[in-house]
C-alpha cells in the first residue's frame, strides 16, 4: 500500500483493488488517470488550497461510480485540451476550490465534452471581463446556435445543511457500492449543522461495524434522523415508509431564483442568432418531485420565457444523484422532457427543454433532437 496519502499513486493504487470492476475497464480508467495526473500536476493534491476542493471528495471515495467519474473527467479534458479558450475553463477546473467556482467550469466542461462525443462542431468563446458572452457556440447546419451555460448556486440559508445532507449520502453510497450485501437508509427530519452532521457521521462508521457483526443496525435521534444499516436477506426489518434516502432543507423559493437567473442571462445572450440558455439545478427535483413529467415546472415558467425573445429555449438540467431512472422522453409544441441516468456514474439525465413559442428564431427539428442527445 502507497504510504503517501496525498499522491497520485496512492488513488491509483484503488482501481486494481477494485472488485466490481473488469481487467479490461481497469486499464482504461488507469490510462484516463493518467491524462488528469499530467495536467493537474504532481503535487496537485498536496497543495493546501486542494484540500477543500470540491474534486477531493470523489478521489477519497473508492466506489466504481467515483473512479469512473474521475476517468471521465480525464479523457474530456485529453480530448477538449486543444479546443480555443478551453485552456481557461480548465484552469478553473483545476483551481477553483469553492463548489460555486468550481462547478461553473465543471459544467461548461460537460456541455462541451457532450457536444464533442456526438460529433457536434463547436468552439467556446473568449470571455471578457467587461463584457460577458455566451459560453459556446455550436454550428448545427447552416446555422450558429450560442449556448450560455450557468450553475444555479446553492441559496445561501440552505447551502450548509445541503452540504452536511450530502456527506451522510455520500459516505452511505460510497459503503453501499463497496459493500454489495449491505443496504442503508436514513431520514434526515431537519436540517443539519455541520457539527450534527460529522456527529451523524462517526455514528454511521460505527453503525457500519457493528452492522458487519449483527446483520442489522438502526439509530433513531429524536426530531433529526433515523438511519438504518442492513444485509439484503434483513431489509425487511425496516419499516416500509423508512426504506428511502432523503433529508429536509430550510424553505426557499426556487423557481423565483430561476425566473431571475433566466432574466439575468438573456440580457447577456446575442441577438441574431438562436440563443439558448442552459440551467443546472440541484434543487428543483425536490419543489417538484412529485410531478415526474416536470409539466408543472413547464407551466409556472412558460410565459415568463416567452417574454425574452431573443432566447430560443431554456434546458434546465434537474441534478440528483441516481442509478435507477428508466429512459423516458415526452415532448409536445411547448417543451420536451427528458429522463434516465448514467448508471456507471450515478449521473441523473433528467431536464426539461422549455420552447419559447415567441423566439426571434425558433429552433428546427435538428436543433431539438441535438438538446435531447446532450
Amino acid at each position: 500500500m502507497v504510504e503517501d496519502i496525498d499522491s497520485w499513486d496512492y488513488f491509483l493504487s484503488f482501481i486494481p483493488q477494485q472488485e466490481q470492476i473488469g481487467e479490461e475497464e481497469k486499464q482504461e480508467l488507469l490510462r484516463n488517470w493518467g491524462h488528469l495526473r499530467k495536467v493537474f500536476g504532481e503535487d496537485w493534491f498536496k497543495k493546501e488550497e486542494n484540500r477543500i476542493h470540491p474534486l477531493r471528495f470523489i478521489f477519497h471515495n473508492h466506489a466504481p461510480w467515483c473512479l469512473r467519474t474521475i476517468s471521465e473527467l480525464g479523457i474530456g479534458i485529453e480530448s477538449l485540451k486543444k479546443k480555443e479558450n478551453f485552456g481557461e475553463i480548465l484552469k478553473r477546473i483545476i483551481t477553483m476550490n469553492t463548489y460555486e467556482g468550481f462547478e461553473g467550469a465543471y459544467h461548461e466542461f460537460w456541455v462541451g465534452y457532450d457536444l464533442f462525443k456526438l460529433g457536434v462542431p463547436f468552439e467556446y468563446l473568449k470571455q471578457h471581463k467587461k463584457q460577458k458572452t455566451s459560453d459556446i457556440i455550436v454550428n448545427v447546419g447552416e446555422r450558429k446556435i450560442f449556448l450560455e451555460v450557468t450553475k444555479k448556486n446553492n441559496p445561501d440559508d440552505p447551502l450548509n445543511s445541503y452540504q452536511n445532507s450530502q456527506k451522510i449520502s455520500w459516505f452511505l453510497w460510497s459503503k453501499g457500492a463497496l459493500a454489495d450485501d449491505f443496504v442503508f437508509y436514513f431520514t434526515i427530519l431537519k436540517p443539519l449543522s455541520t457539527p450534527r452532521a460529522e456527529q451523524i457521521l462517526h455514528i454511521c462508521e460505527e453503525m457500519l461495524e457493528k452492522a458487519k457483526k449483527s446483520g442489522f443496525e438502526e439509530h433513531h435521534m429524536s426530531n433529526v434522523i433515523d438511519m438504518y444499516i442492513t444485509k439484503k436477506e434483513n431489509s425487511d426489518k425496516v419499516p416500509k415508509e423508512k426504506r428511502i434516502m432523503q433529508w429536509k432543507t430550510p424553505d426557499f423559493n426556487e423557481l423565483n431564483r430561476i425566473k431571475g437567473t433566466i432574466k439575468e442571462k438573456a440580457a447577456q445572450l446575442e441577438t441574431g442568432n438562436p440563443a439558448i440558455l442552459i440551467i443546472f439545478d440541484a434543487h428543483l427535483w425536490i419543489q417538484y418531485s412529485t410531478d415526474p413529467l416536470y409539466s408543472n415546472l413547464e407551466e409556472d415558467l412558460r410565459e415568463y420565457v416567452n417574454q425574452y425573445t431573443n432566447l430560443s429555449a431554456v434546458v434546465i438540467e434537474i441534478e440528483m444523484t441516481s442509478g435507477h431512472e428508466e429512459p423516458f422522453i415526452k415532448e409536445d409544441e411547448r417543451y420536451i422532457v427528458v429522463k434516465g441516468c448514467d448508471k456507471d456514474l450515478l449521473r441523473s439525465k433528467n431536464k426539461i427543454i422549455i420552447l419559447n413559442e415567441f423566439a426571434d428564431y425558433p429552433l428546427s427539428s435538428e436543433e431539438k433532437e441535438l438538446l435531447k442527445k446532450m
